[in-house]
């Protein structure tokens, strides 16, 4: 398994949420913001643990990235957005719980929002957007195939 196949199911099961698609989960850029009112941006994270247990089997803790992106316009303020923020992210919270295998994808024992940072206001010409940062930390353990094992 990759950290680009891990990233690409964190995708998926987010596009699942109300609200959000592929027109607004996205990896690895940040064009939604420009004419999305929500979008959240999956970008790499740290690796937190790799360890192997018995001969061949290793086990990967990936950190995701899950950059969650809230616009207001020049005439709003946090107040105008806020149902939007506490709604959104709280179904972003959800479907990672609803699916902890990430829908089965192969290899996955677990994946768990870990942690947040604390929001920040980002601006883009007169939009303000609303940003977090949320660490979605999914562990896989694979069996090693190939190379000296094959």
């Amino acid at each position: 398994m990759s950290y680009a196949t891990i990233q690409s199911a964190v995708s998926t099961i987010l596009q699942k949420a109300t609200g959000f698609d592929s027109a607004n989960v996205v990896i690895g850029h940040y064009r939604p913001l420009a004419s999305k009112k929500e979008s959240v941006s999956i970008t790499p994270g740290a690796i937190s643990g790799r360890r192997s247990q018995g001969n061949r089997t290793v086990t990967t803790d990936w950190v995701v990235n899950i950059q969650y992106f809230v616009k207001a316009t020049d005439h709003n303020n946090v107040e105008d957005v806020y149902s939007t923020i506490v709604a959104g992210r709280q179904k972003l919270i959800d479907v990672v719980d609803q699916y902890p295998t990430l829908d089965g994808t192969a290899g996955v024992v677990i994946a768990r929002l870990e942690a947040a940072d604390e929001p920040d206001w980002l601006q883009q010409g007169r939009s303000y957007i609303w940003v977090q940062n949320m660490r979605c930390v999914v562990r896989e353990t694979v069996l090693i195939t190939g190379g000296e094992y094959a």
